[in-house]
């Protein structure tokens, strides 16, 4: 049988694919644009240039062709998936959600799929199913790196001791696999130190040192160490070579330039730590500007709260608790204002669970708002008492799902700083509730924001 001749646009498209494998991103992207002005209907030709766009910074653009592709390509699971993970990248997990769901039902076990929903559902506090959706995606692919990473860390997270061995276990099938992934070695040499096993961080940290001599991060990760150890005098020469490679900052993850910062803290060097605190800041910044958050929505937020409370009288009483759930008490103040420590004191005591920045508030906000578009605030004078327990559920699930124990007799704390901001929600759900508030001077609350890398949000970028 004769071989079917290819056509142009088709061979333009995987000479454009081999440019991006070699990492000729704009030779790639001009190839790609050439076939899709032969073939302007390829939904995968669409998508693949919508990748491109968005690993060389064009957002805007990128999004367009992925709408394009969706549009063209409603059958196949791979553009679904692909645009579903490009609004996740940017930002928007809602949004993401609906193109997994409808990749997985095209093709129940794509492995990327289930991930990146996992993965969807976990930034949106709903996190009933994503360690189910992460266990199917590593049973769909066993030898995929990026899948053991993330389950590995989702375990390494919860606050059950029982839980991390297993994620270190998952993490180390990663970097089997893969020993150059950084993110692994660094959840893995973190996760010991957390657990206060010094001679098993130092030992994995070799190991890095090894197969990633030339990560930042993993440098970052040796001085930690030799500071612990009192080796004060062998740091410096290190952070001048992890200064000096860092030529560009802006192609290096803000976290790793925040690190480098407080290693300069911690040698006595104000001058290069404030250096690399404003270069981690302007780094997210741009992250902030690519994907588009709006100034004005968290401020709308807390007045969307406020004002919710001029309606308070009329609210009906809520149901009582039942027997077997705890009155949360809500540890709360504006960020870096001390509630770790607070949480670490809270922590000792036999009697007291306390769930460490846990997104549960957030997901008992999603199912009072459900499908509709008013914000959770606008209902809270509608809610009935089905409303008011199915959100409750909803909160005592993400708390479950991430190993707290919820002993109905214990003193259960949600430590998350900024729960303050929806103490009416808290006071509609849970009107027994109590509140320690965590105050710190101003001074020192806003020098301690300056250091850190937050998840870009709408709060965080205040």
């Amino acid at each position: 049988m004769k071989a079917q001749p290819v056509s142009t646009s088709a061979l333009l498209h995987r000479q454009a694919v081999d440019h991006f494998r070699s990492g000729r991103m704009s030779e790639g992207i001009a190839l790609l644009k050439q076939a899709l002005e032969l073939n302007p209907g390829s939904g995968e030709m669409h998508s693949h240039l919508g990748i491109a766009l968005y690993q060389t910074g064009d957002e805007k653009q990128a999004e367009r062709h992925f709408e394009k592709a969706a549009r063209l390509s409603p059958k196949n699971p791979q553009v679904q998936t692909d645009c579903g993970t490009f609004l996740l990248e940017t930002n928007r997990p809602k949004e993401a959600e609906r193109f997994f769901r409808k990749a997985l039902e095209l093709k129940p076990d794509y492995a990327e799929a289930l991930l990146n929903l996992g993965s969807s559902l976990n930034q949106q506090g709903n996190t009933t199913e994503v360690e189910r959706l992460y266990r199917a995606a590593v049973r769909a692919n066993p030898r995929w790196p990026e899948a053991l990473y993330k389950f590995g860390m989702l375990y390494l997270r919860m606050d059950a001791p029982e839980r991390h061995e297993q994620g270190r276990q998952y993490l180390e099938k990663a970097l089997a696999l893969n020993p150059k992934h950084e993110y692994a070695w660094a959840g893995l040499i973190r996760s010991y130190e957390k657990d206060g096993d010094h001679d098993r961080e130092e030992k994995a940290l070799e190991r890095a040192e090894k197969y990633v001599p030339q990560s930042p991060e993993i440098a970052i990760l040796r001085v930690e160490v030799l500071l612990r150890q009192g080796k004060k005098d062998e740091v410096p020469g290190i952070l001048a070579q992890i200064s000096q490679k860092l030529k560009d900052p802006a192609s290096v993850h803000p976290i790793v330039l925040r690190d480098l910062g407080k290693a300069y803290v911690d040698t006595g060097d104000p001058a290069q730590a404030m250096r690399w605190f404003k270069a981690s800041s302007e780094s997210q910044k741009k992250t902030y500007d690519a994907r588009q958050i709006d100034r004005n929505d968290y401020l709308r937020e807390i007045e969307g709260y406020r004002t919710a409370l001029a309606s308070s009288k009329d609210w009906r009483p809520a149901p009582p608790l039942p027997a077997d759930r705890p009155s949360p008490v809500f540890l709360v103040g504006f960020p870096r204002s001390g509630t770790t420590l607070l949480d670490q004191i809270f922590s000792g005591h036999p009697d007291i669970e306390v769930a460490e920045e846990k997104p549960a508030l957030g997901a008992a906000e999603n199912n009072i708002r459900g499908s509709g578009k008013k914000p959770a605030w606008e209902r809270l004078d509608k809610i009935d008492d089905a409303g008011i327990e199915a959100a409750r559920t909803a909160y005592f699930s993400v708390m479950k799902n991430n190993g707290c124990a919820l002993k109905p007799d214990g003193v259960f704390i949600d430590k998350l700083p900024l729960n303050l901001v929806c103490a009416p929600l808290i006071k509609r759900l849970f009107p027994e509730a109590c509140f320690i508030l965590a105050l710190r001077h101003p001074c020192d609350c806003v020098l301690s924001n300056y250091m850190p890398r937050f998840i870009p949000n709408g709060a965080m970028i205040h």
